[in-house]
């Protein structure tokens, strides 16, 4: 544990110490999401990371026992992403999660963007496969933005899943460009496996982001499934944008 921990820490200092160094804006205030797709904290979104760029995420679960989620998500080719993403069990008793490989395309820009993806998830015996097609536009609440998703999961060995997944996610400036709200909410809790969220279909997440470089760098708290057991799952994380485009 004491080990885990240490090492956490020292990643934050090269995040912290480095990126005035190496790193470039992405223009993008969206999170890497927990199964390592750029979005909100589940919900994806439409837009991909730009090209030329990659995106990091880690934090702490702050749940029993704890979690350090990592998620990674970049591009080399306009439109097209690649994603990976797993919560790093702390302690040798807590539930396993699955290993999260995601692609997105994004095939029409505009005043509406839509993309195709598709996340599988590596887990034990048991692996799936998730297509999705995301829809990107203004927020309904006059600011900010808001993406609409629509999955299916095929589970291998067992066929395809008979519900129909769906998130919506939405990001709010609350000062400037800097301090924003993201919420989102899902029928699949996509990725998760652990007791601190509901695989039961129905988690609502709530973060707070602030901007510490614009673009680049942020911070955050989260609290997951909100709805179910408000502020009993914490987490907190850092949300680093690299360039790496000439």
């Amino acid at each position: 544990m004491k080990k885990s921990f240490t090492l956490f820490a020292l990643t934050l200092l090269i995040f912290i110490f480095s990126v005035e160094l190496l790193a470039g804006s992405s223009n993008s205030n969206y999170l890497v999401t927990l199964g390592g797709i750029n979005g909100y904290i589940i919900c994806p979104t439409a837009l991909p990371v730009p090209s030329g760029s990659f995106n990091i995420n880690a934090g702490w679960i702050f749940s029993s026992p704890n979690y350090l989620p990592v998620g990674i998500a970049f591009s080399f080719i306009k439109n097209w992403e690649i994603g990976f993403g797993h919560q790093f069990a702390l302690t040798s008793d807590a539930v396993a999660t699955p290993f999260l490989i995601s692609t997105k395309y994004r095939f029409l820009e505009g005043k509406l963007d839509l993309s195709l993806g598709a996340v599988f998830e590596i887990y034990e015996n048991s692996n799936s496969v998730e297509f999705y097609v995301a829809f990107h536009s203004g927020s309904v609440f006059g600011k900010g933005m808001m993406d609409i998703v629509i999955g299916k999961t095929i589970n291998f060995g067992q066929g395809i899943d008979n519900s129909i997944n769906f998130y919506i996610g939405t990001l709010i400036p609350l000062v400037g460009d800097v301090f924003y709200l993201v919420l989102d909410f899902s029928n699949n809790a996509l990725g998760n496996a652990a007791t601190y969220m509901s695989v039961n279909r129905g988690v609502f997440n709530a973060s707070l982001v602030f901007d510490i470089i614009p673009k680049v760098l942020s911070i955050f708290v989260a609290s997951y499934d909100f709805m179910d057991n408000p502020f009993s799952t914490i987490g907190i994380g850092l949300d680093w944008r690299l360039s790496f485009a000439r």
